[in-house]
């Protein structure tokens, strides 16, 4: 079940971290770090996926926090690291128009799904609810605060005019 206000995108399987960027050792780039062809036609992919699937209009780009989930769903069986999947999935998310920034995601999960033809990758983007309570508990917080610096004001009045009176 996915929750209300959440996005959820099948996406085409993510190349590694390790052959999406290149490192050039001469030339003009030499030193920089660009994304390789392969990723720039991975970004172009998701950006194709994430159109078909919002009836060829750009989604609206978040503005908050959100959580990430993603599921990858593997071509082969052969062995691979989880995180290296990440970097080039968030980017392509970041350049497809979903967010303004892949600083926004606040919470992270990533998990292996089966073994699909092809592989693929489910993206459910999620409003991150942690921000919305952390910022009540400050406001309350600072409410309190005020109470009690009230309160001591209050006793301290209380304090001076008995002191007075006697």
């Amino acid at each position: 079940m996915i929750a209300t206000g959440s996005l959820s995108l099948v996406l085409p399987f993510p190349p590694s971290v390790n052959t999406y960027w290149r490192h050039p050792s001469s030339g003009l780039n030499k030193g920089r770090h660009l994304i390789s062809a392969k990723g720039r036609q991975y970004r172009c992919a998701v950006i194709a996926s994430v159109l078909e699937q919002n009836n060829n209009r750009k989604p609206k780009t978040l503005t908050t926090a959100v959580s990430l989930s993603l599921t990858l769903f593997p071509p082969t069986d052969h062995r691979r690291d989880l995180d290296n999947f990440v970097k080039a999935k968030q980017d392509s998310l970041t350049y497809a128009g979903i967010w303004q920034d892949d600083a926004q995601v606040k919470r992270l999960t990533v998990e292996w799904g089966a073994k699909i033809a092809g592989g693929s990758a489910l993206a459910i983007i999620t409003p991150y609810l942690l921000n919305h309570v952390e910022k009540n508990t400050k406001k309350r917080q600072r409410k309190k605060a005020n109470a009690l610096s009230n309160m001591d004001k209050w006793i301290d009045g209380i304090l001076s005019k008995e002191f007075i009176l006697k």
